[in-house]
């Protein structure tokens, strides 16, 4: 019902605390709840009739919100609910503690693409009460006071918290009583919904339990849609908009929005509804890491995946251009280095685009975090690389695709479209662009870049006849009627990439890797590969090399609803 995940997926954690931290002596300002809540009351109605006619995605779940040491703060997420923009949302917290004297708080976030949200946080002692704050990435939103007798603070105490969001606002409620209106037109984008608590710093308990109960989730989306797949690794890189040099009169025939190139005169169409332009900058800057100078920058995000776009002046030809952002990924301090990607035939993804405008690669890192507060697990990242000349021999436009390994193949298409929409027409040197005289910098070409060909692009996915190396693990029936097998093969120097294919799996089922064998199993996840999907299949990395797992370990296949490792629907005996 719930995913979690902890400072090592969320970069964005000490950002927030920062900022929550800088905001916390507004707390308390009072007045605004009292001025707002007869219109809190009928807009909470107006959600609640809408709400009603319509199948709630989460319907009276529980969770427990478990402050783990060493993390920022905990967030879960609630599955099901993954591109939300209007809904009604009741649940109910329990004090963990009394308040007055071991404080603590719970927050909720919505529309939340990991780097934009909005998040509602109750807090149980604000110089000497209870009190609310709402904040977006960087703002406060509104604050206030609440009533004791309203919000009592000793522990066990209950809170029957009443979310809803329409459009640019949202509103909630306490107890039954309606607190505030709230302006949320800076945030209008649809996101996941998430639990968190521990977010004060002060508040913060090693092993510390916070109950949320009753949580009924409905989407007020499209006559209530809004659920999907879980994409469990949302992407290091989410959104934010609106910022952004754009020129609608630029290109009438394409439906989208338009950003142009200040420097370069190129241009790239994109469908608002798929892709948020974070930031478009015309730095001027140099990057001496990829050998760019006079840089114009786009930056788009989706919410699983990030693309990068740098235009500027550079003697590399295409070749030169990847090779020098591989060498940038392998000096960085960021960043550990895999191995260059491949395919199902174990071939290296790499070589030209098929209209020809290219050169592309697609690597494999471990992201290890910023380095004032690195993850404490690294997240796998599969990165495509693309570099087209603007102007042959004077400038080019460099294009970086980042999604975790899970996401990466399904945001393919998605990326293929955005490229598709870069238009050279209007491209030269930065200096044709700029000034009467001048002299270089294009930008990035314009043409529809068919990347490379979709059967190249699997990445972290599978087979491999007979490579070196590889494992081939036989699933046998274990609680339920379900076989498979499963191919192990080396994915660079430490980890091992799973296919699994399987008969009789049902869909969502968890596939892990377990210490022991089948008939001794150790009862828990040494290694989580991924889910089972709708074919029957589930691929992923795992940190360990097929060496240290051949006879060490088991593949097995586990229940999502019960999580039984112990009597798995299948297992396969690894070597």
């Amino acid at each position: 019902m719930v995913r979690r995940r902890t400072r090592g997926w969320l970069a964005w954690c000490g950002v927030l605390v920062a900022v929550l931290l800088a905001l916390s002596p507004l707390l308390g300002v009072g007045g605004v709840a009292s001025a707002q809540s007869a219109d809190a009351a009928d807009f909470l109605d107006e959600a609640e009739n809408q709400a009603s006619d319509l199948d709630p995605l989460v319907d009276g779940e529980d969770l427990t919100l478990v402050q783990e040491e060493g993390d920022t703060f905990t967030v879960t997420f609630l599955d099901g609910v993954e591109e939300v923009s209007d809904f009604y949302l009741t649940f109910t917290v329990e004090a963990p503690r009394d308040g007055d004297t071991d404080p603590f708080d719970f927050g909720v976030f919505f529309r939340d693409l990991s780097d934009t949200y909005v998040s509602l946080i109750f807090q149980s002692d604000d110089d000497g009460g209870p009190g609310y704050l709402v904040v977006n990435e960087e703002d406060r939103i509104d604050t206030g006071e609440l009533d004791e007798d309203l919000f009592p603070i000793e522990e066990g105490s209950t809170y029957e918290i009443e979310l809803a969001a329409i459009g640019d606002e949202a509103a909630f409620s306490v107890n039954g009583e309606p607190i505030a209106l709230l302006d949320i037109s800076s945030n209008p984008d649809p996101g996941a919904i998430s639990f968190a608590s521990g977010i004060f710093v002060d508040n913060q308990i090693d092993g510390d339990e916070v109950q949320v109960t009753d949580i009924t989730f409905t989407s007020l989306d499209d006559g209530g849609s809004g659920g999907g797949s879980d994409n469990g690794d949302a992407t290091d890189d989410q959104e934010t908009t609106d910022d952004q040099e754009t020129a609608d009169d630029e290109d009438t025939s394409t439906d989208g929005e338009v950003a142009v190139s200040e420097t370069y005169g190129f241009s790239v169409t994109y469908d608002p509804d798929v892709w948020d332009l974070r930031n478009y900058d015309a730095t001027g800057d140099d990057f001496d890491t990829i050998g760019m100078r006079n840089v114009d920058l786009f930056d788009f995000i989706n919410g699983t995946s990030n693309i990068v776009m740098f235009a500027g002046e550079t003697r590399d030809d295409m070749e030169e251009c990847v090779a020098r952002d591989i060498e940038y990924f392998q000096n960085s301090d960021r960043y550990d280095f895999v191995s260059i990607a491949e395919d199902r035939n174990n071939d290296p993804l790499e070589g030209e685009t098929s209209s020809g405008d290219g050169y592309y690669t697609v690597v494999w890192l471990e992201d290890k975090g910023p380095a004032d507060d690195e993850f404490d697990e690294p997240a796998d990242l599969t990165v495509y690389i693309e570099c087209r000349p603007i102007v042959d021999g004077e400038s080019m436009l460099l294009i970086e695709h980042y999604a975790f390994d899970k996401a990466y193949n399904d945001e393919i298409s998605a990326r293929n479209d955005l490229l598709d929409g870069i238009d050279m027409s209007g491209a030269g040197s930065a200096v044709d662009n700029e000034e009467p005289d001048g002299a270089d910098t294009p930008t990035p070409d314009a043409d529809e870049e068919e990347t490379p060909e979709a059967d190249q692009e699997e990445t972290p996915e599978s087979d491999n006849g007979g490579a070196d190396g590889e494992i081939v693990v036989t699933i046998e029936p274990g609680s339920d009627d379900v076989e498979g097998e499963a191919v192990l093969t080396p994915s660079g120097s430490s980890r091992t990439r799973v296919d699994v294919t399987t008969d009789g799996a049902p869909e969502g089922a968890l596939v892990v890797l377990q210490e022991g064998s089948c008939d001794d199993l150790a009862g828990e996840s040494a290694f989580d590969v991924g889910e089972i999907d709708e074919n029957g299949e589930a691929t992923g990395r795992v940190r360990i090399t097929p060496d240290d797992l051949d006879g060490n370990y088991a593949l097995t296949i586990v229940d999502a609803d019960t999580e039984d490792y112990e009597e798995p629907l299948a297992c396969g005996d690894i070597g």
